[in-house]
């Protein structure tokens, strides 16, 4: 057994609600030999949980579930309404695994028998989760921190780059000598690169966020991402052909960003003048290839392309793309692999979805 000296996480306001007076004295007791800085309230009437539920005064819950006044699962949904990130133990004999469930999906955090060893037992559940919660509620901080610190800086940025495209407009209009012309160029293409990566960014954090998924036709997603980059593709000089397949696919909205990348990389990078994407079923598997007659991916960083922030060592950008596109597909369960193609010789990038059959959805 730890002595008290080793439990503690800090000073910690214990709720114990049990209308048992002696199986409260066993809990108060175990907890006070083992645990220093703690301060146990006895709950016992509905009055009084009613009064500390107001107060918020506590930092962990412990709670019988069978009580002359309500029951267990009804004290955890009351916890979680006015204080849902408190900590709750459900310690009871008079539970089973039907009340077991649905405590846990009620929000309990851990679930005991009353017998001696799980007495004993209690103040090491106790530490354990309130340091679990400690530990979530901290992740959580730090991500809507990141979140509200991105949303700040992209919405600045943006703001900014609106003012240099308007300056960038009234200067279009103006007679420029040719040094000033190229250097104006430079302007407008540093700004398109600044804007592209907090697109970027922006869709890369959108990744780790759930979203509805559906039946979506994938060659309407391919005609989408050919509809937007047609004009770009036409100014390079670059034929882009479509060749559908009709294949339909349970998937999200994402995926047409892993297909525009995959295509925005053979119009920008490939160098040559033709893209292919033809999509169609494979074995258990809906496809999407993305092909161009270009000079495909160096070899020495071929077997590295997904990976965050590798790009060849003449190639502008800031290496998002392709690895934007694998954690697009892996998110819908999928794989996307890189391969010389073998009708026009440059780089080929093929994803592969589960094919469910949409019928038996």
């Amino acid at each position: 057994m730890c002595t008290k000296k080793d439990m503690s996480v800090g000073f910690l306001t214990i709720l114990l609600i049990d209308d048992n007076p002696d199986d409260r004295e066993l809990a108060r007791r175990v907890i006070e030999d083992q645990m220093r800085d703690v301060n146990i309230i006895d709950v016992f009437e509905k009055s009084e949980l009613y009064n500390h539920l107001e107060r918020k005064d506590y930092d962990i819950v412990i709670t019988d579930y069978k009580l002359n006044w309500s029951n267990g699962l009804e004290i955890v949904r009351c916890m979680k309404e006015k204080t849902p990130d408190v900590p709750i133990i459900m310690l009871t004999d008079s539970g089973n695994e039907e009340i077991t469930a649905k405590a846990f999906r009620t929000g309990i955090n851990e679930y005991i028998v009353k017998n001696n060893k799980t007495y004993d037992r209690l103040p090491e559940k106790i530490l354990q989760v309130v340091e679990e919660t400690r530990i979530s509620m901290a992740e959580r901080l730090r991500e809507d921190d990141k979140k509200n610190l991105y949303a700040l800086l992209r919405h600045n940025i943006r703001n900014k780059a609106t003012v240099v495209r308007g300056y960038i407009g009234l200067l279009e209009d103006t007679e420029l000598t040719i040094e000033q012309s190229e250097l104006f160029l430079k302007i407008k293409s540093a700004l398109q690169d600044c804007e592209n990566l907090i697109n970027k960014v922006h869709l890369l954090s959108r990744v780790e966020y759930t979203e509805d998924i559906a039946d979506i036709n994938i060659d309407k997603i391919v005609e989408q991402s050919v509809s937007f980059y047609e004009t770009e593709a036409e100014s390079r000089v670059i034929n882009i052909v479509h060749r559908p397949g009709g294949a339909r696919v349970l998937t999200g909205y994402l995926l047409k960003e892993a297909v525009s990348n995959l295509m925005e990389n053979a119009i920008k990078h490939s160098g040559g003048t033709k893209i292919v994407v033809t999509t169609g079923n494979k074995g258990d598997n809906i496809f999407v290839k993305v092909e161009d007659d270009g000079s495909g991916v160096p070899d020495s960083i071929s077997d590295k392309i997904f990976e965050k922030g590798v790009k060849g060592s003449s190639t502008k950008g800031y290496g998002l793309g392709t690895y934007i596109a694998k954690c697009i597909v892996e998110r819908y369960d999928g794989s996307i692999e890189y391969k010389i193609s073998p009708e026009l010789g440059g780089a080929c990038f093929e994803i592969l979805l589960p094919n469910f059959d949409l019928k038996q959805v």
